[in-house]
């Protein structure tokens, strides 16, 4: 549990955003002007690896056994996305073959995304080799990268539609066959050779949008024919969110439902998360932001019980920058520190059970 918590931990430290680098636990890195990508190392061995694109947005990141990359074309679209990581079959928990994903996209004339599908290649047995690969330009020349792009089977196909207004009114998700449907989403294990693909709502999964008069959404729903996966409603006051309701009904012939209710205050900052299945409150979730909107203190409840199980707090110097963050629960304490740019330099754990501490630095290098 404290490792999958530390790892969890790590990964929150970089996880980007338009224009910047920011967590859900407040922090915003300021990385350099013109800076094109960034090396991150705990404790002298490479972490992780992010590369930018001249508008700032991600474009690569491999950390750990995850690699996600975009190309993009000239104009900036999205050309397709590679995403590597190991997969794990129904029933084995362990890993036991690698995955290679390939999304494509397609526009109409006005620069509007119609359509997208993916092909899945999959390979047994592990490979470590292609999670070295440490950029775009490495993992494109990858022997099993360039084996899932020479694929001709498309695992999925996806089909959007626009509203009068440019808004999205639909995205339609076309499989082979049925597959496992979990939250909404379509997981494939086993693919004909010879795609018979359906063509609307009673062969697909689709997900429908409605819009207010300040085209902001409203509804979203996702089924498949007539089954309900997923319900999502938004609210709003004076045009900012303020509340966020989605349900999961489950798989076809499931009694077992859970859903998510978010708050918002009157600055549109989320303020509390609740989470319940089957109807019982398991979770929430308390923020507290200074007046700057920075997140200054989180609270993690079980259940009803009104008596913090995990306290995040979150401290700035003068400058309304973060300097230190502490996260705390009944089994162990995290004290993190973070330079000018709001990286991560040192993280500190002790475990309270046993009083071991655990201290590891994290650098950087920066690319230009």
């Amino acid at each position: 549990m404290k490792n999958i918590l530390l790892l969890f931990l790590f990964a929150a430290h970089l996880t980007f955003a338009s224009g910047q680098i920011s967590t859900r636990y407040g922090v915003i890195v300021r990385y350099p002007d013109n800076c094109k990508s960034i090396k991150q190392f705990k404790d002298g061995k490479l972490l992780q690896v992010y590369e930018f694109d001249k508008a700032k947005e991600v474009v690569f990141n491999n950390y750990l056994e995850s690699i996600k990359a975009i190309y993009q074309k000239t104009n900036g679209a999205k050309d397709q996305i590679i995403t590597v990581r190991y997969d794990e079959p129904m029933g084995i928990v362990q890993p036991t073959r690698l995955m290679i994903a390939i999304e494509y996209f397609n526009y109409d004339t006005k620069g509007k995304l119609t359509d997208s599908y993916t092909k899945v290649k999959l390979f047994e047995g592990l490979d470590s080799l292609v999670f070295s690969c440490s950029s775009r330009e490495e993992l494109m020349r990858y022997p099993k990268v360039l084996e899932a792009l020479s694929s001709e089977i498309i695992e999925e196909k996806k089909i959007i539609s626009y509203d009068p207004k440019g808004n999205i009114a639909s995205e339609i998700s076309l499989v082979p066959y049925h597959g496992i449907i979990s939250n909404g989403e379509i997981v494939i294990r086993n693919i004909a050779s010879k795609i018979s693909w359906g063509s609307n709502c009673d062969t697909a999964v689709c997900k429908d949008y409605q819009y207010n008069d300040n085209n902001q959404i409203t509804k979203v729903a996702t089924h498949y024919g007539s089954f309900l996966f997923n319900a999502e409603t938004y609210e709003y006051s004076n045009k900012l969110l303020t509340r966020t309701d989605s349900k999961d009904f489950g798989a076809i012939g499931s009694s077992s439902s859970s859903s998510y209710t978010k708050t918002y205050d009157a600055n549109g900052l989320l303020k509390e998360t609740r989470f319940f299945s089957n109807e019982q409150l398991r979770s929430f979730t308390k923020v507290d932001f200074t007046k700057s909107g920075r997140i200054k203190e989180s609270l993690t409840f079980s259940g009803s019980s009104d008596i913090p199980h995990s306290k995040g707090s979150f401290h700035f110097d003068g400058k309304s920058h973060l300097n230190k963050c502490v996260y705390e629960d009944p089994d162990i304490k995290i004290t993190s520190y973070y330079n000018s740019n709001e990286l991560i330099t040192k993280e500190i754990a002790i475990d309270l059970q046993t009083k071991k501490k655990t201290t590891t630095n994290f650098t950087y290098v920066f690319g230009y």
